[in-house]
């Protein structure tokens, strides 16, 4: 079946062109994302895109950057159904695209992302391809631990990976994230300790690599258990493993605490 594939990014495209070559399927990629923002934002992507391709032996087909287009046609709706209309805009023209050159079907790699509706990208790809009469691939590349798979690829090849989801509007919404987020672990903080704590905490939550005692004394483990570790999000925490084994914790990896996952590396 000689597919052409909406690329969003090359984060899921790791995963993504990965299990569809192991399926067997021959297939084609289409950068086709005129909603990034701003202009060199696109051209990082599109590079890791093109670095990507090259690493897994696939084809590329030209796509344009308009995104003039993209605005005309999300200006006059709110988040929810602006974040729809766009993933409705690239997937109309990957299966105008497919047709026009002759593929039999399409598909894309938002498929593999976690942040994305999975349900609603099968709903109005299969209407897609009914408007454009060529079928639809439908295939869940998060299933089987296919997120962590895609984020170690990732790493392996060495892409960039972005920290927003593309449009102006989306800049906006993870800046107002963050400032939120900020004010609520300092609100958290507040709540937890005394001034003392609060000053010493405090200089500690811009810290991407955090040591537990050396950074940390191992007296605030104690105290507050791995909801310290939440509070201050520390990129990686070190930490000697007979400390942390009383809280479950007995290897190197990736631990989930409340709703937020932290990296720990033992010695």
């Amino acid at each position: 079946m000689n597919m052409l594939l909406h690329v969003c990014c090359a984060p899921d495209l790791t995963i993504s062109g990965k299990r569809l070559t192991e399926e067997g399927y021959k297939f084609d990629t289409y950068f086709y994302n005129p909603n990034i923002h701003p202009e060199n934002e696109y051209f990082k992507r599109e590079q890791a895109y093109k670095k990507l391709t090259e690493i897994y032996g696939l084809n590329t087909i030209k796509s344009d950057y308009n995104i003039k287009d993209f605005f005309n046609s999300v200006k006059h709706y709110d988040t929810e159904k602006r974040c729809e209309e766009c993933i409705f805009f690239r997937l109309e023209n990957t299966a105008r695209k497919a047709r026009e050159l002759g593929y039999d079907s399409f598909s894309t790699t938002l498929l593999a992302s976690p942040r994305k509706d999975f349900n609603y990208i099968n709903e109005v790809s299969e209407k897609l391809s009914d408007i454009y009469k060529i079928k639809y691939i439908k295939n869940n590349f998060r299933k089987n631990n296919g997120v962590s798979e895609a984020a170690f690829l990732t790493r392996k090849y060495g892409l960039y990976r972005q920290s927003y989801c593309g449009c102006s509007y989306s800049i906006a919404e993870l800046k107002k994230y963050q400032r939120n987020s900020e004010i609520q672990r300092t609100q958290t903080l507040n709540e937890l300790t005394d001034e003392n704590e609060r000053i010493f905490l405090n200089s500690l939550m811009k810290k991407t690599f955090l040591k537990v005692p050396e950074d940390l004394p191992f007296s605030y483990l104690k105290k507050y258990g791995l909801h310290i570790f939440k509070v201050l999000k520390p990129r990686i925490i070190f930490i000697n493993k007979n400390m942390i084994n009383l809280y479950g914790i007995n290897k190197s990896g990736r631990y989930k605490i409340e709703n937020w996952k932290a990296k720990f590396i033992l010695w």
